[in-house]
């Protein structure tokens, strides 16, 4: 455990409804908040899934898969 302040956020997958026809979305919340906010969605990465993802070390950059109801899928980056 560490004396010092955290900053940042945490990034994580949601989703709503089923895994057929639920719609998943990037959430963010940042530290020290109580709520999280919607980072992404399907109609902000011109999708219906944006769950797979990973963020670089420095938190600088966030590359995602977008994926559509059919399975077709397209990767995309985009800076945090």
């Amino acid at each position: 455990m560490s004396r010092d302040a955290a900053t940042g956020a945490l990034f994580y997958f949601a989703t709503t409804g089923d895994q057929i026809s639920g719609n998943g979305a990037l959430q963010r919340l940042e530290l020290g908040s109580r709520q999280p906010d919607v980072f992404m969605n399907g109609a902000t990465a011109g999708s219906q899934c944006v769950g797979c993802h990973a963020i670089s070390r420095d938190g600088a950059r966030l590359s995602f898969v977008g994926m559509d109801s059919l399975g077709s899928s397209r990767k995309t980056s985009l800076v945090a």
